[in-house]
Formats: C-alpha cells, sequence, structure tokens
C-alpha cells in the first residue's frame, strides 16, 4: 500500500467466504491517491479498483473553541420546544422541530445562498437538513435520517430566503426527535440575484490612546485597507487622526448608486467623513476622528513675524522664533504683549495646568510677572488688563529678577472666564513705560 501519507493506522477484515477483504485506513491527513497491490505469489486483487482516492475533510472542532454558536433571534420551526444557552451554545429542541438560519441585511428572497455550517450532535442523535421553496419542502440531505456521532461540517444551497420570519421560508435544521446541538454557521454567501447597493458604515476604527491602529476592515459588503495621517504604531492621546478607508465591494454587491458621503464612519466627527459617488468596484473614504482622550499634548509657543502683537508697546521677535522682546510705552497694567494659542482639537485652556516661560528684565529689577487670558472674537485685546483677566502670577510678591539674567518660571493656570480651544494669550510685567523685557521658552502642559 502506498501513495498516501500520514497513515498512522490500517484493518483488513475478510467476508465469512473470504472471498472479500475490506482494508480500512486512519491518519490520513491531505487528499491523494491509496495504491493497493497484494505481496503474496499467486494472488491478485479483482473486481475492485487497484487505486482508490482519499479525499481529507478536516475536523471542524476549531469552529466551536471560542464562540457561541448561534446568535439570539434565530427562527424555530415545528411543534416541539427550543431553548438556546446563550453561554454554551448549545441548542435543544424537544420533539419536532428545528430552526432557521439568520440572514445579513439586504438578502432578498430572489437570492440563490449557500450556507456553510459546522453541527456537533449528541451521540445517537437524527438530524437532517432541509430547505423550504414555494413547491414544498425538498431535503437538501439524504431523504432518510441520517446518525451523526460526531462533528460534521458541510455546506447547503437554498433560495426563497426572507429574513423577516421563517414562513417565507429559510434555511432549516430539522429532526424528528429531541436532540441537542452545538451548531455554528461559518459563512453566508451570496451565490446569485441583483446586486445590492452597499449601505454598512464602517466601524471599529475609532482611535484610542495607547492602541494600535486599524488597517483593514471586513463587512458583510465589503473588505478594506486603511492607513492613517499622522502615521502611529500606537495612537498618542490628545491628537486628532484621519483614517483614509479604501472600500473593496464583495460578489453579489456595488457601490453603484451610493450617494456622495452616504457611508457613514463610526465614530468619526460630524461632517469628517466625505468620499465620492460611488461607481466602480472600490471607494475612497476620508474620515477625520475627535482628538483621542487623553492628557492634553504640550503646547510649545514658536512665533513668526506678526504672531506676537503689543499693546501700548512694541514688539522684537528672537530670531529663532522661541520668543520676543516688549518695550512699555505704558505703565503697569495698561500695557502688554499678547498672541493667540490654538490647542489641539478636542482641548481647551482648563486643560493645562502649567505655563513654563523664561522671563529676563532687560532695563529694570524686581518686577512681577502676569498672565492674562481674553477671547477671541471681533475685536482683539486693548486698553487695561482687568483683573478677572489673569490666569497665572499676579501683580505681587515681586519676582526677585536681576538685569538681564534670565529668569525661569513656572505658573500654575486658573482659568476664570475664557475657556476655548483658541484664545488670546497676554503676558506682562507690572513695569513703568519705558521698561523692557524678553519673555521665552514659552510652553502650556500638565
Amino acid at each position: 500500500m502506498s501513495g498516501v501519507t500520514g497513515v498512522t493506522g490500517t484493518t483488513l477484515s475478510a467476508s465469512t467466504d473470504k472471498k472479500t477483504y475490506t482494508l480500512g485506513i486512519s491518519g490520513v491527513t491531505a487528499d491523494g491517491t491509496l495504491n493497493v497491490a497484494v505481496a503474496k505469489e499467486g494472488y491478485a486483487i479483482s473486481g475492485s479498483p487497484r487505486t482508490v482516492g482519499i479525499f481529507y475533510v478536516a475536523p471542524a472542532g476549531d469552529f466551536f473553541d471560542s464562540a457561541v454558536g448561534l446568535k439570539e433571534g434565530i427562527g424555530t420551526y415545528g411543534s416541539g420546544s427550543h431553548a438556546f444557552d446563550a453561554t454554551t451554545g448549545i441548542l435543544t429542541v424537544t420533539g419536532n422541530g428545528g430552526f432557521s438560519v439568520p440572514l445579513p441585511a439586504g438578502f432578498t428572497v430572489a437570492d440563490k445562498v449557500s450556507i456553510v455550517y459546522a453541527v456537533r450532535l449528541e451521540e445517537g442523535t437524527e438530524v437532517k437538513f432541509t430547505k423550504k421553496q414555494v413547491d414544498g419542502w425538498t431535503d437538501v440531505s439524504p431523504a432518510s435520517y441520517p446518525t451523526f456521532t460526531h462533528t460534521e461540517v458541510g455546506t447547503i444551497e437554498v433560495t426563497g430566503f426572507n429574513a423577516a420570519g421563517v414562513t417565507a421560508g429559510k434555511a432549516f435544521f430539522q429532526t424528528n426527535a429531541t436532540f441537542k446541538a452545538l451548531i455554528k454557521i461559518i459563512s453566508i454567501t451570496r451565490i446569485q440575484g441583483e446586486a445590492i447597493k452597499i449601505s454598512t458604515p464602517v466601524s471599529g476604527l475609532k482611535p484610542v490612546a495607547g492602541e494600535t491602529p486599524k488597517t483593514t476592515v471586513d463587512t458583510t459588503q465589503y473588505t478594506g485597507d486603511v492607513s492613517w495621517s499622522p502615521s502611529a504604531t500606537t495612537f498618542a492621546a490628545g491628537q486628532v487622526y484621519t483614517a483614509t478607508i479604501v472600500l473593496t465591494k464583495k460578489e453579489g454587491f456595488t457601490f453603484e448608486g451610493v450617494e456622495a458621503n452616504a457611508i457613514g464612519v463610526t465614530g468619526a466627527n460630524d461632517g469628517g467623513v466625505t468620499h465620492p459617488a460611488g461607481g466602480s468596484g472600490t471607494l475612497t473614504i476620508e474620515a477625520v476622528f475627535p482628538a483621542t482622550e487623553g492628557a492634553a499634548p504640550d503646547k510649545v509657543m514658536t512665533f513668526t513675524a506678526g504672531g506676537v502683537k503689543g499693546n501700548n508697546g512694541t514688539v522684537t521677535l528672537e530670531d529663532d522664533g522661541s520668543g520676543f522682546t516688549f518695550t512699555q510705552s505704558e505703565g503697569y497694567a495698561w500695557a502688554f504683549a499678547y498672541f493667540k494659542v490654538t490647542f489641539a482639537a478636542g482641548y481647551k485652556l482648563s486643560d493645562y495646568s502649567k505655563i513654563d516661560c523664561t522671563f529676563t528684565l532687560l532695563n529694570t529689577t524686581y518686577k512681577p510677572f502676569v498672565v492674562g487670558a481674553y477671547a477671541v472674537g471681533a475685536s482683539e485685546p486693548s486698553g487695561q488688563m482687568p483683573a478677572d483677566a489673569i490666569i497665572a502670577g499676579g501683580q505681587s510678591p515681586n519676582v526677585a529678577n536681576n538685569q538681564d539674567t534670565p529668569y525661569p518660571l513656572t505658573l500654575t493656570i486658573t482659568v476664570s472666564s475664557v475657556d476655548d480651544n483658541e484664545v488670546w494669550i497676554a503676558m506682562r510685567s507690572h513695569a513703568a513705560s519705558g521698561d523692557s523685557y524678553k519673555i521665552t521658552n514659552i510652553k502650556f502642559y500638565n
């Protein structure tokens, strides 16, 4: 005997008259051809093939390892009672009855559908598989009731489905006796019928700080590849991410007739999902998500020309954009430098607890440092800085700062009336007209 690998055991049994012998083999793990020969001189095989095709069917145990066999809401059939345990996945039918297979949205009664199933029955249980058509019942399995004592994996093809109710026709597992079975529907595939317009939203992509970005999606209607901007191996906190999703239709579905921006993306910003009208086998979607939850990202200020303005004073930027020098033309609260701060999407001023900066007095000593916040609106900050605008520092006590000596400051933020994603920040020293000072290395953080 040769030609098949993996054989772990053989048996040879003879009929009563010793004229017929039956050869049994076990351990086969792949398809192949079995060659059988008789080694004893004077003997030969006759009346049956010397070469036999071997077809291997993988066991279906893996289908049951982690998944519940059936979803709640399955249809039932027959006069018997039905009980489904969602924890164990065991369906118990007492008496004559069975259950029907639910179908994905979009299938119609005109569709021909292939269902791949796996069923594990109690030993000795008798079961058959049927379909219902307009002309009555037609057995898919043999008309007799075969007895399964192991796991069965198979495929049935049926027509006349209607997901709304059993009476309109579904695929059935039917029995003529009490049975218990662990049953799993592995796949339901549409074989023929008019293409269904795709409508299922993309889900499961919303970025979460600390998690790995998903790069694929898969539904009954389409598959998809996903890329991210900015790219990341792990989502950061406080970051806005944009997903580019390229969907490819599955057999039986189409993007034809899909209007622009009609396919949603779960968790994306309102108005943040865009795509063209469908018309081919693929569809590209752009989806902008809100900033990931988590601590607000540090905001380090870098200035360009015109980025810092003066109220009753003049501003000179540092060459590297790290800060500025301000010379007051009015005294005390009537003069300040100010600039606009836009925080990361989804965050506002109150999401930060501290401001760092370096404060250097240029022609005077011992002056306090004050930070204020103004709402961004029709007008810019002007006039005298009111007390309720102050969010950090204060007019007293004085900051002990020698002339021309950089003095690092860490100030605690206390938000009062202004708390937005975009604010004007004003900085000043409680100094006299003509005094100058430099402010650099400004950072908002926690």
